[in-house]
């Protein structure tokens, strides 16, 4: 056993370095999210449990958050039996993505704030107190016997390891998924849009293998691995085995992790499952369960509009009708970049145009008038990832002309009039006030604010045909509901009593309003009366219905129905006599959901939320600068991913804007060790590197006898510089542009006993850099930019000194499609000039494959890459390895110098053959594979092994 221990410690130390050093931005890649811009003005509150930072125009939330975090806190921790001490929660407000994290390394959760529009009835600043809480108990459930020795030794990042390396996501986000359903009446697990994509596939296409199911495939469209399946498979085991399972399991992970399998076996251990095989027998459950429900569904007759080539997984979304025969729809597949679409009646399609979607947030409306389509988008402030907009965009149909019409904006869901003269827009302040803006069409201009005192948030509004009245679903304190309201008057009418059920689009047709909603578990259109306010069954979806229209006619609608292979768009008469009446439930249709609320003695309820006044202070940066939370007795050097004795700290302030890692290295060879530091500030408009480090060097000196003298010396070297890393996206581009310049000091005393000293022993280099990048968002399946340019500028010189050193380096790389579709050309060309008679630069260009360096001063190099994915073949390879798809690469290089040395010319073909694939429980996704490089000039054959992994994959 001591010995498993030992390897096993080995192994957990190797993977803090793996994912600590994936590139040069070592800690940046899981530690540091976004920025915040520095003017924003920081204050803090302390509870028993939390310390809420928070921007100063945020107090009044503030409040409400620290008291909502304690109130919940018992009946979070209780079925985990876990309890975490104070977790610091970092509020964000600049930021439009309606999102969370919480991490571990450092400790921490970060809220950003403002509510979605795709929602279900919950408000968004609860949903995030309730989820991510949950996520700060499973880490510290985990945080016990063996690992937490392991965090003595390691610190935080000790206990994030176990957790990275053998808690699969599926239940991390299946869990808190669990929680945010169980301890509220609302939650995902009660929306039918939520269970509805992996429904179609149990149902329609079968269950995958527990790998394929949990990571994907560049092959199927495989719904919700995390977040979907994971509920069902976390709330199922729950309903079987009771409530406290899973932190029986957790419990397992923290003692036992250097067992390799510790979640594995804590399932078994209570329930005679591993992993596999209780997801082998829930699933089964699942599948058989919305089986026998699909045999008690009958469909409407309906008309299908669009057509799906083939059996391609696509989604036709937000259908519009456009010139009375016309419609448009936002088409997104796992193909292509989503774009816009025109379709005629009988399902003929044309490319529109394609949106700058950001992330993975779809294109959330489309609105149009007789030639003008507008939308939301997100657009991006360059320098602070923190704060950005949603701003309104045209496409004007006759010129085919793109224009953005409102600017530095935080507008959602766009609806104009039918004569085009307004727009109906939703608008969230930073500091989450709702309103419900009508803007001038043509500039953009405000016209008309409206708001409510308790604060709704309007949800997707439409005019009516005669532009007099806005219809709009609203989400309150009691739930959901449908309102219009006078645009003259701003008066606000509430149609429905509040409800936790799920209302969306509604929209007008004659003494109606037709909206979607969950009332009976699956997704379909409603028709409200405004005469006699009786609610009717408009549509008998199979798995799903949404985002209904009114043909101009207004004899029938088109909607989006959901299949396995996604969103179609559909057209149905409108009947009123075939209508069904049905009355609003109190409760949804998901008993699962139901039995999870009633293991807990708890439910979520704003209301009783306690009203402490916390004191509040400053929060004040520059006295909060280090945040010391991981540490190693080990000398960990993470830009070239190595392990020496000595010891290593590393700092990330809470912010996330000063990262400092310090400490002392051995270097065994040399026999020799350093001290060093590094400092990376991000907080002002240019960010600051500071590094240092000072130790003792050793080498071979030959002298003019050709005699080998061992020489011993200390170095000293200083840096300081600025960055300006800007970053923002235009249309379907993300582009970059980073000017850098630093100042490095050397300073070289040999030792006293060595009868030799250095010519210069007192250096002064200057780097200035540029970066600067344009590339096409990926689909997918893409392995490259289909059209991308980079371009990397550095000049490095000793301007202080006698003799004149420097290098100049420029590197030029373009991406192009291939010759089908996810193929792709890449061609690199770079120049190199070095004048370095007596302080040695180290070079910036690449150099033919195959080659370790090339020692020559002045250097052309040419390479001309061609990249394919081969085939995507979903292999689970034993319970340890999942292979999703194959890749591979051909290329040429050439490499010319004009020194007059020989040889002058340097080149190598070959090939490339990698695969990606996941291993163990870990969400990394790794890219793996061998080169074969054979060099003409030579004929040598070159074999190295390539190794990649993605760690933004966990965000």
């Amino acid at each position: 056993m001591s010995s498993l221990r030992s390897s096993s410690f080995k192994i957990l130390v190797a993977f803090s370095i793996t994912i600590s050093s994936t590139n040069t931005d070592c800690l940046s890649q899981y530690c540091v999210v976004g920025i915040d811009p520095a003017s924003v003005k920081w204050r803090q509150i302390n509870t028993p449990h939390f310390r809420v930072i928070y921007p100063l125009t945020f107090a009044d939330h503030a409040q409400y958050i620290a008291n909502g975090l304690e109130y919940n806190y018992p009946a979070e921790c209780k079925t985990l039996n876990s309890f975490f001490t104070k977790l610091p929660v970092i509020i964000h407000n600049q930021t439009t993505i309606p999102s969370s994290e919480t991490a571990y390394a450092p400790k921490r959760t970060d809220y950003y704030t403002t509510s979605p529009q795709d929602w279900y009835p919950q408000d968004w600043v609860d949903q995030l107190i309730i989820h991510e809480s949950r996520h700060s108990v499973q880490y510290s459930a985990v945080n016990r016997g063996f690992t937490k020795g392991l965090s003595y030794v390691l610190g935080e990042q000790g206990t994030f390891l176990p957790v990275l390396a053998f808690v699969p996501f599926w239940f991390l986000e299946g869990d808190a998924t669990v929680a945010e359903t169980a301890l509220c009446t609302t939650g995902r697990g009660r929306t039918p849009s939520f269970e509805m994509r992996i429904r179609s596939q149990f149902v329609e296409k079968g269950i995958y293998s527990y790998e394929k199911q949990y990571r994907g495939s560049y092959r199927d469209f495989v719904p919700g691995g995390f977040y979907e399946l994971g509920y069902q498979l976390v709330g199922l085991s729950r309903e079987i085995w009771g409530p406290d399972i899973w932190g029986s399991v957790l419990d397992n992970v923290g003692r036992h992790p250097y067992t390799l399998f510790p979640f594995s076996f804590g399932i078994k251990r209570l329930t005679g499952f591993n992993k596999y095989g209780l997801f082998d027998t829930l699933t089964l459950v699942m599948q058989k369960t919305w089986i026998e429900r699909d045999k008690m569904i009958h469909e409407n007759n309906y008309q299908v509009i669009s057509k799906n080539a083939g059996d391609e997984y696509t989604n036709y979304n937000i259908p519009v009708v456009f010139r009375d025969s016309l419609i448009i729809a936002v088409k997104s597949s796992l193909d292509d970049l989503t774009k816009v679409v025109l379709i005629s009646r009988n399902g003929n399609e044309k490319k529109l145009f394609t949106p700058g979607v950001n992330l993975n947030y779809p294109l959330e409306s489309l609105s149009a008038s007789d030639s003008i389509i507008y939308w939301s988008e997100m657009v991006c402030d360059p320098r602070w990832s923190f704060r950005d907009y949603r701003v309104i965009k045209t496409f004007n149909y006759n010129t085919g002309k793109l224009e953005q019409l409102t600017h530095c904006s935080r507008y959602y869901v766009p609806s104009v009039t039918k004569d085009g003269k307004f727009i109906a827009t939703v608008e969230v302040n930073p500091d989450n006030k709702y309103f419900l803006d009508i803007l001038d069409s043509r500039n953009g201009n405000l016209v008309k604010q409206i708001s409510t005192p308790d604060n709704i948030l309007f949800i997707q509004p439409v005019w009516s045909s005669d532009g007099k009245s806005i219809v709009t679903a609203v989400i309150g304190k009691g739930g959901n509901n449908i309102a219009t309201v006078d645009p003259e008057t701003g008066k606000v009418e509430l149609l429905l009593q509040y409800s936790s059920l799920e209302i969306k689009r509604p929209s007008f047709w004659k003494n109606y309003i037709i909206y979607q909603a969950s009332y009976n578990g699956i997704d379909n259109i409603y028709a409200l009366s405004l005469d006699a306010h009786e609610v009717f069954q408009v549509t008998s979806a199979r798995f799903g219905a949404s985002d209904a229209n009114v043909l101009t006619n207004q004899s029938a609608i088109i909607y989006s129905n959901y299949t396995s292979d996604g969103y179609e768009i559909v057209k149905e008469q409108l009947e009123p006599s075939t209508w069904k009446k049905t009355s609003i439930p109190e409760k949804s249709a998901f008993p699962l959901a139901e039995k999870l609320t009633q293991q807990e003695n708890f439910i979520y309820n704003s209301d009783s939320v306690p009203k402490i006044e916390y004191a509040s202070k400053p929060y004040r940066k520059a006295l909060n600068l280090f945040n010391f939370h991981s540490w190693a007795p080990l000398g960990i050097n993470f830009q070239n991913v190595s392990v020496a004795p000595g010891v290593t700290l590393l700092s990330q302030n809470l912010l996330g804007t000063t990262i400092t890692e310090t400490g002392y290295l051995y270097n065994r060879n040399q026999k020799t060790g350093k001290y060093y530091l590094s400092i990376t500030d991000e907080s002002l408009y240019p960010a600051i590197d500071l590094n240092m480090d000072y130790g003792g060097r050793q080498d071979i000196h030959i002298d003019n006898m050709n005699d080998t003298i061992p020489i011993k010396w200390k170095e000293l070297n200083l840096s300081a510089g600025l960055r300006l890393p800007l970053k923002w996206s235009h249309n379907v581009w993300g582009r970059t542009f980073q000017p850098a310049i630093s100042l490095n000091y050397k300073d070289l005393r040999m030792d006293e006993s060595i009868p030799y000293n250095f010519e210069y022993n007192k250096i002064i280099s200057v780097n200035y850099s540029l970066l600067a990048t344009n590339l096409m968002k990926t689909s997918l399946r893409d392995l490259y930019s289909r059209w991308g340019q980079q371009l990397q500028l550095n000049f490095n010189n000793t301007p202080f000194e006698k003799g004149l050193n420097s290098i100049f380096a420029g590197q030029l790389t373009l991406d192009f499609p291939g010759i089908s579709r996810h193929h792709g050309i890449r061609l690199y060309g770079a120049y190199q000039k070095k004048d370095d008679p007596y302080y040695s630069y180290s070079d910036y260009i690449l150099f033919p494959r195959g080659y370790d360096h090339i020692f020559r001063d002045e250097v052309y190099s040419f390479s001309a890459l061609y990249s394919m994915p081969l085939f995507s073949p979903d292999w689970q390879l034993i319970h340890s390895l999942y292979i999703k798809r194959f890749s591979a690469a051909a290329f040429y290089d050439f490499a010319r110098s004009k020194d007059q040395t020989l040889p002058r010319f340097f080149s190598s073909i070959g090939l490339e053959l990698t695969m990606d694939f996941h291993l163990f429980s870990n969400v990394l996704p790794f890219n793996a594979g061998l080169r074969s490089a054979y060099i003409p000039e030579t004929g040598k054959k070159v074999f190295q092994f390539l190794f990649n992994c993605n760690f933004n994959a966990i965000y």
